[in-house]
């Protein structure tokens, strides 16, 4: 039986086979009850398949954000964004963390040597901001994934900033869900 030819990240015009990958490994693996609520399990997923690959993917954690509402509808008074903020000395990220909960913050994957975020959740962030906040998204929805160069985050409306501390507290809670069980 001849053996099929495995797919790499690097292919020209594959980035979309690629997404398809990682969203049937989550669907084979994930063990959790909401897949929009499990960033780390995606950036897990992400890097799995991206190292199948031969490059070099790393879990990033930390606060990211989309711009929800465009410039012209910003009156001032209520968040223009929605997203996660990692603050190490927030008392309510410790009290998650001693329940066994994710603090506030966000997961996705990256490249360092190409610079490059990959981030397979940012098409729940609409519903998330509804369900969550009861907020609408007057501004243009994210993608369903991103894939970007980070220093082009900003012209896309996101922001992403990785924290070495929120970084090892998400690696630490890989160590003991694997799958989100």
């Amino acid at each position: 039986m001849k053996k099929a030819k495995q797919r790499t990240a690097h292919q020209a015009g594959n980035r979309n086979t690629v997404i398809e990958d990682i969203r049937c490994l989550m669907a084979d693996k994930f063990a959790g009850d909401d897949m929009t609520a499990a960033c780390l399990f995606w950036a897990k997923a992400t890097c799995l398949r991206l190292e199948q690959a031969g490059h070099r993917a790393v879990i990033q954690a930390g606060s990211a954000y989309w711009k929800r509402v465009p410039p012209e509808l910003d009156d001032g008074v209520v968040s223009t964004e929605y997203g996660y903020r990692w603050d190490v000395d927030d008392p309510t990220n410790m009290v998650s963390l001693m329940e066994g909960g994710m603090p506030e913050m966000h997961c996705w994957a990256a490249l360092p040597d190409r610079n490059q975020i990959i981030d397979l959740t940012t098409g729940f962030q609409v519903e998330r901001c509804r369900n969550l906040l009861a907020m609408d998204w007057p501004a243009e929805h994210p993608p369903d994934w991103l894939w970007i160069n980070s220093q082009d985050a900003a012209k896309k409306g996101c922001f992403y900033e990785p924290c070495p501390a929120a970084i090892r507290i998400a690696l630490g809670m890989l160590r003991i869900s694997k799958w989100g069980e």
